[in-house]
């Protein structure tokens, strides 16, 4: 799959996803404001997850109204990684719940820089950096 379909950057989307997260993560270590970057962090999932659903019904409209292959083939393509989104958005979602509470909040730490567990976006599998552009 491109990693750019139609008119759609997903590495610009993929980055400021990242960006924003990377931000929270880093609030989220600290005792008290994790609780802040906690619900801001479930406001981004929010987002995600609306957005994405969203998107992906109509993705899935337009799909069924496709006579041409080659273009139907394309949009599904879209409407997969637009999903992969709403997964991301339920992630934050958790997590931004979890980070709320004193303490848990620590175990993330690990997780983030430990564990090499953490979901990661496409542009971060490009080797794409916080400061990459």
């Amino acid at each position: 799959m491109s990693y750019a379909l139609g008119n759609v950057h997903y590495a610009r989307l993929d980055k400021g996803c990242f960006r924003v997260e990377r931000v929270l993560n880093g609030l989220g270590y600290f005792p008290v404001i994790q609780g802040i970057s906690g619900r801001l962090r479930e406001l981004f999932g929010i987002i995600q997850l609306v957005t994405a659903v969203v998107s992906a019904v109509f993705m899935i409209l337009e799909i069924i109204l496709i006579a041409n292959q080659e273009l139907k083939k394309e949009r599904i393509q879209q409407a997969q990684k637009v999903l992969e989104y709403s997964w991301h958005g339920i992630a934050n979602i958790l997590r931004g719940q979890l980070e709320t509470l004193p303490v848990v909040n620590l175990g993330f730490i690990l997780y983030d820089w430990a564990s090499g567990l953490r979901w990661k976006y496409d542009c971060e599998g490009l080797g794409l950096t916080f400061t990459d552009n």
